[in-house]
């Protein structure tokens, strides 16, 4: 029997949407096949963290801090996954760094390129760093999981791969979306923030290539068509965080923007958030895939979107469209929302047609399909 690992660190360790992404891809996985086909090794660190993980019956925790060993890697390619773990047939990396295989052959994950397609929004450390890994991993990988066709796209072009080793595996939506009473959702809403007033949404990090200053752009266009509309943004700090404050400090939006902070997935208030919104707006510059449409299409909550082509695969038919830098048509996107209401519900019923066809459990068939298609290779 083929020995598989798949590395669940990012389970423990991961930043928010790794650790939410790469818990529900193992889960459904587990639950679409036999758990005996697999092994979960992680870095436990010195104290020996556990993992859990429903449905892992064979789990490897490895007494070292992976971030001690990753100038090992970079530097000396070394110590090899066997080293750390034993012998296996296929070993998938949820990250672009990883130990290396020394015959093992290797499948990491590239979850965007932002790195490629929008440097100007990152420091020149985090940008160092971002490439430094890309690089690992095209030295290190046999072959290459990405999350959008767009993103196969990127990597096929800029780094000449063999489109034979590139897979797809989209991401699914979290069951826990779906759609509520509008009329509880706000109860629960005003409970928790005291907003009264109808709203705009945006769920994610506070990034530039988020495009918050675009969104509040976007925003002041509705200020005199929509004088009782608010403006709420959902997540955590990031390099946008400053110039957001600022801008919000600084005009009418000091009344109109509320800045609710970081949500954990597993708070019902995320829940209620999404179905007392009148439209999710997100107007990236990048995205490699993005979760929060989907989220509020599965709770019955139209979107407008940036036309990027991530996006579109995201939003689909159900999505409206405008360009990232141009605030005129996006406000005039989410006011047709706002006033055209056979419009609005053609979107909305369109919306949750898009999110059912994109559950967790169909993302691990195709995930498994690729695992087994590579086993296959020899």
């Amino acid at each position: 029997m083929a020995r598989i690992y798949l590395d669940a660190t990012p389970v423990l360790h991961g930043e928010r949407a790794v650790r939410r992404n790469t818990t529900n891809l193992y889960r459904h996985l587990l639950l679409e096949s036999a758990p005996a086909d697999y092994a979960f090794p992680y870095f436990a660190g010195w104290r020996g963290a556990h993992l859990q993980l429903e449905g892992a019956a064979n789990t490897i925790p490895i007494r070292w801090p992976g971030s001690l060993l990753q100038p090992l890697w970079l530097r000396l390619g070394w110590p090899c996954i066997e080293d750390l773990a034993g012998r296996c047939d296929l070993y998938y990396s949820p990250d672009l760094m990883f130990p290396p295989g020394r015959r093992t052959r290797v499948m990491s994950t590239v979850r965007g390129v932002h790195y490629y397609e929008i440097p100007q929004y990152f420091s020149v450390k985090a940008l160092e760093w971002m490439l430094t890994m890309h690089a690992y991993a095209r030295r290190h990988s046999t072959y290459w999981l990405v999350v959008s066709e767009s993103t196969r796209a990127t990597v096929l072009e800029r780094d000449k791969l063999d489109a034979d080793r590139v897979f797809v595996v989209s991401h699914g939506v979290d069951s826990m979306f779906h759609p509520l009473d509008p009329a509880e959702a706000r109860a629960a809403v005003h409970a928790r923030f005291g907003f009264q007033r109808p709203y705009l949404l945006y769920v994610g990090v506070l990034a530039r290539h988020k495009n918050i200053a675009g969104l509040l752009r976007m925003f002041s266009h509705l200020r005199h068509t929509h004088p009782d509309l608010d403006l709420v943004l959902v997540g955590p700090n990031g390099s946008a965080t400053e110039e957001v404050t600022h801008a919000v400090a600084s005009s009418f939006l000091a009344t109109r923007v509320r800045c609710v902070g970081a949500v954990a997935i597993d708070d019902p208030i995320l829940l209620a958030l999404y179905n007392a919104s009148e439209v999710l707006v997100h107007l990236s510059y990048y995205e490699g895939w993005c979760a929060p449409p989907l989220e509020a299409m599965a709770c019955g909550i139209p979107v407008v979107l940036a036309d990027i082509p991530s996006l579109r695969e995201v939003g689909g038919d159900a999505a409206s469209y405008a360009p990232a830098n141009e605030p005129a048509p996006a406000a005039m996107a989410v006011a047709r929302l706002l006033e055209d209401s056979s419009y609005r519900e053609a979107k909305i019923r369109a919306g949750l047609r898009v999110a059912a066809a994109h559950p967790w459990a169909h993302a691990a068939q195709n995930f498994g399909r690729v695992l087994q298609r590579i086993l296959a290779d020899g």
